[in-house]
């Protein structure tokens, strides 16, 4: 048996690129869930949701419209 390991693939590294669910966001940001409560949510970094935001209007305006707790 031949146990070397086999050659590196040509592509993209990391992980695939998750899809951002605007609904859900909406829905989740109109509950009053924090930056951090969403990314969990959504099973993303907080930062993926920051960047999102800052990439499209849409999520932003979804996630900066929620109810202030207080």
């Amino acid at each position: 048996m031949d146990n070397t390991p086999p050659p590196p693939t040509k592509g993209k590294r990391g992980k695939p690129r998750q899809k951002f669910d605007l609904e859900l966001a909406e829905k989740l940001a109109a509950r009053g869930l924090s930056y951090k409560q969403l990314a969990i949510a959504l099973g993303m970094n907080i930062k993926t949701v920051k960047k999102h935001r800052t990439l499209n209007p849409a999520p932003q305006k979804a996630i900066d419209n929620r109810p202030s707790s207080g």
